[in-house]
């Protein structure tokens, strides 16, 4: 069953749709959040360093593949070294998927409807708003995610020179630009195998190319990048502390609990309907059933999961929220087509529904995403400007260990806190809270404090910025203002 011709309506509102989305993350954009902790700490490796340098290890552990550093470089350079120049290549990925999803759906499915919503799906998704502006590498991972899958699906369907040339292109140059590339290129190398041994009948291997391009280009990448990298070591225990990898004993108990949770935290991010996330499996699992026929669709939208789970398995790469971003799009895509198919059901069975119906999944994404933006995590560069416009000659700043890297990106956008000479950070390990009275016993009878990332102790939420200033409450200090922003905080104490 068709869209009728007399609901030609339906698509102009999906798209009406999809732009607002457009316009919302662009005011998004504009809103210029502040840089939290894990952004500022790679900035710093990026607007520092020049593209010879960006090719050795980062500091501080930080990890990112070599052409998303380079082109970060390039934006930080050409409009200088501020956040929303560093914030320009992950919304532009953000935009080019919009249009890379769109065309994946019309590729798989041959039909607009489905394209569009699962388009706007995307673009008023929460999660996907988020990090369309972060300075990490999770939105450009969705959009070579997105690029592989289109060329690939182009040269399977076309079989042209041309469409040969980009997919074999974009197959090696893709490995440089994102860690998940591998992941992509073996998920589509399945099908591309597929063609040639049972289709083909091994008659061409022209469409091997592409896996021996991406394939070259994977291993001259981990020879130079990966293999021994000072930071593997460290990332692996950070992941397991974080559980980020499958459990290995299939049978146990954790096993079990990491594949509902992480599957469970994936259904949540799809559709904003909250708790009841039983709709968005519902409708998933009508995607795949209906896909059953079309093991070409089933085995580029869900095989790349599974490949994921198993280098997780094998502790090569964590599954975790922000590392399986690229995952959204694909699933999206399996939601849109629950829902549309969902409603041919019930139309089918003599339940006439209007076919407006359809919207109502956007317009749910749609309230959350207006409710939520422009969205914000840890807004220091507000507690800086506010100290910037009261700062007297004779206070001091102490700056929170952990907030002193963001605060050094911003410093010298503010004049008075730039020419300030009384500033003080703090360096004390996070694990020994009491190192702190050193310190503090040494603090001039005005000061500044300003908090960022502080760190819970237990579950009354005692934070180590409540240590700081009870410690200070008992050397006489008193707390004679106060501003709390998101995800960040400042005070002036005087004794």
């Amino acid at each position: 069953m068709q869209i009728k011709k007399s609901d030609i309506w339906i698509k102009r509102f999906l798209i009406a749709i999809l732009g607002l989305g457009i316009v919302i993350s662009i005011v998004n954009f504009f809103n210029l959040r502040s840089l939290w902790l894990d952004e500022a700490l790679l900035s710093i490796s990026i607007v520092d360093r020049n593209y010879a340098e960006l090719l050795l290890p980062l500091e501080r552990d930080q990890v990112a593949p070599i052409g998303f550093l380079f082109i970060e470089n390039f934006f930080a350079t050409l409009f200088g070294n501020t956040d929303w120049s560093l914030r320009i290549f992950p919304f532009l990925s953000f935009l080019c998927s919009i249009g890379l999803i769109y065309k994946l759906n019309k590729l798989l499915f041959k039909t607009s409807i489905i394209a569009l919503i699962s388009a706007a799906l995307f673009c008023l998704n929460t999660f996907i708003l988020y990090y369309s502006i972060e300075v990490k590498q999770y939105m450009s991972d969705t959009f070579i995610c997105l690029l592989v899958l289109v060329s690939a699906l182009s040269y399977f369907n076309t079989k042209t020179r041309v469409s040969l040339i980009i997919y074999t292109c974009i197959s090696f140059l893709s490995v440089w630009f994102s860690n998940i590339a591998v992941i992509m290129l073996f998920a589509v190398g399945l099908v591309g195998v597929y063609d040639i041994i049972i289709k083909e009948k091994l008659k061409s291997l022209s469409g091997l190319l592409p896996i021996i391009s991406g394939l070259c280009s994977f291993l001259l990448y981990y020879s130079l990048f990966i293999y021994k990298h000072p930071a593997r070591d460290a990332m692996t225990v950070y992941w397991i502390d974080n559980v980020g990898f499958l459990y290995q004993d299939v049978f146990s108990w954790e096993f079990r609990y990491f594949l509902r949770t992480r599957i469970q935290s994936i259904l949540y991010v799809l559709l904003e309907v909250g708790n009841y996330w039983i709709f968005t499996l519902f409708f998933l699992c009508i995607g795949f059933i209906s896909n059953l026929r079309h093991k070409k669709a089933l085995v580029l939208l869900i095989a790349p999961m599974c490949i994921h789970l198993g280098l997780s398995y094998f502790k090569l790469y964590p599954f975790d929220r922000r590392l399986i971003l690229y995952l959204i799009p694909l699933l999206v895509t399996l939601v849109a087509v629950g829902i549309y198919k969902t409603y041919q059901f019930i139309n089918e069975k003599g339940v006439k529904l209007p076919v407006y119906v359809l919207l109502i999944p956007l317009i749910i994404n749609l309230v959350a995403v207006i409710k939520l933006v422009p969205i914000e995590k840890e807004e220091i560069k507000k507690s800086m400007s506010y100290i910037n416009s009261n700062l007297e000659s004779d206070d001091e700043i102490y700056v929170y260990r952990v907030s002193k890297v963001s605060f050094n990106f911003y410093k010298e956008d503010y004049n008075k806190i730039a020419h300030h000479k009384a500033i003080f950070y703090s360096e004390v390990d996070r694990e020994n809270w009491s190192n702190h009275d050193i310190d503090l016993e040494n603090l001039k009878p005005n000061v500044w404090l300003v908090f960022s990332h502080t760190r819970t102790i237990d579950k009354d939420s005692f934070t180590e910025k409540d240590y700081i200033l009870n410690t200070l409450k008992t050397k006489g200090y008193i707390i004679v203002d106060n501003q709390e922003f998101e995800g960040t905080s400042v005070y002036k104490v005087e004794k």
